[in-house]
């Protein structure tokens, strides 16, 4: 059975919340909370909504988990996050080296 069950506000506050301490320094730049660039964190939200409509709860998921686990030391954007979403799954160099070790074991 497949969930079709649609991201939601709790899904996108636990995603800006993984930014924040996965990227803190980057998402503070791009989304400031205090000074002349202030954006209150509504606004953050309602970006990130926008970005994502139509991405489902399982999608959005796997592209968190990538988030999670990639190791990468640049955050992406709301919109590089929807291409993770729907786009080609790329490996990580973990995944990537699992597969191969697997693919080297198998005499078929």
């Amino acid at each position: 059975m497949h969930n079709f069950e649609m991201v939601d506000v709790k899904d996108i506050r636990q995603l800006i919340l993984d930014l924040r301490v996965l990227h803190a320094a980057q998402f503070n730049k791009n989304f400031p909370l205090t000074g002349p660039s202030a954006m209150p964190m509504e606004k953050v939200e309602e970006i990130a909504l926008e970005a994502l409509i139509g991405i489902t709860k399982n999608q959005f998921d796997k592209a968190r988990a990538r988030l999670k686990t990639s190791g990468s030391k640049f955050m992406p954007s709301f919109s590089e996050f929807r291409e993770w979403c729907i786009g080609e799954s790329w490996m990580s160099a973990d995944e990537a080296w699992s597969r191969a070790c697997k693919f080297t074991k198998d005499k078929n």
